[in-house]
């Protein structure tokens, strides 16, 4: 089974083995106080895919190049269902992902280095690729499509959605209409284990509410990668019509903002935080 990752390109003193992968999509981020690199202006991620019978070769490639003169900030990874690389300079854990122990090794070593703890990888009951990949369904399932039904009201005069796959449960509940406000909670074995709260609103009393969240839902139906896909794409234009997403963080602890423009002027925005439910 082949692994994915994202290889970030900044942390590597030589960037030639990225060259030799498979690339599924490259995005750069301005860096800010949080990503703690003050020394460089951006990061480029590149989402990669390995397959299984190269994945230990390009793993200790990766070691050997990872920035030795911040050793203290950088690591690499990538993984499968069931197997997780996690590559520091000098130094790869190749772990089972259902075993905690082994990820907290990993975690104790990366302390060591420096690395901040938040930016480690963490063991998760729900791994965030499948997390992502079950979201990114929901989404679509729920108010982003038009089409799809709504559930019984949770709450008094709540608006509510309901999806199920593969053993997960994904429920949303909002309140209000021209400005509003939600939760989404995500169950595993009847457990929650993930969740978001939102809150949206129109800005220009000029703009109508239909036509905001026409617009809003077409946004939010379009395909694409991301590593917090909670909401829409980045970027997304039709015709006069632009919508933005920036977030900051990843789905175990994020916050991020939502924005819609009327020929260049923004006449939406919605605000979004969430994580993992411990």
């Amino acid at each position: 089974m082949n692994y994915k990752g994202t290889i970030i390109e900044e942390s590597l003193d030589n960037a030639d083995v990225i060259k030799s992968l498979k690339i599924l999509k490259t995005d750069v981020e301005a860096v800010t106080d949080e990503h703690q690199t003050p020394w460089i202006k951006q990061w480029t991620l590149h989402r990669v895919e390995i397959p299984e019978s190269e994945a230990e070769d390009v793993a200790q490639k990766l070691s050997k190049v990872i920035d030795m003169s911040h050793i203290s900030s950088w690591y690499a990874d990538f993984r499968n269902d069931k197997k997780h690389f996690i590559i520091f300079r000098d130094k790869v854990f190749h772990i089972d992902r259902d075993n905690k122990s082994q990820y907290e090794e990993v975690r104790k070593y990366g302390l060591t280095l420096g690395i901040p703890e938040y930016q480690l990888p963490n063991y998760q009951d729900l791994p965030k690729d499948v997390l992502a990949h079950f979201l990114n369904d929901a989404n679509k399932s729920t108010y982003a499509n038009k089409d799809a039904p709504k559930a019984e009201s949770s709450r008094l005069k709540s608006e509510d959605y309901h999806f199920e796959k593969d053993g997960l449960v994904y429920h949303d509940t909002y309140f209000g209409g021209r400005d509003f406000m939600g939760e989404e909670i995500v169950y595993q074995d009847n457990k929650p284990t993930w969740g978001a709260n939102y809150y949206g609103f129109i800005l220009d009393e000029n703009v109508g509410e239909k036509e905001v969240y026409d617009f809003l839902r077409k946004a939010l139906m379009q395909e694409y990668e991301s590593l917090v896909p909670v909401r829409g794409p980045a970027k997304f234009i039709a015709g006069d019509w632009e919508y933005r997403f920036t977030v900051d963080g990843d789905l175990a602890r994020f916050t991020g903002q939502e924005e819609i423009s009327l020929k260049g002027k923004v006449v939406y925005r919605c605000h979004v935080h969430g994580g993992y439910i411990q």
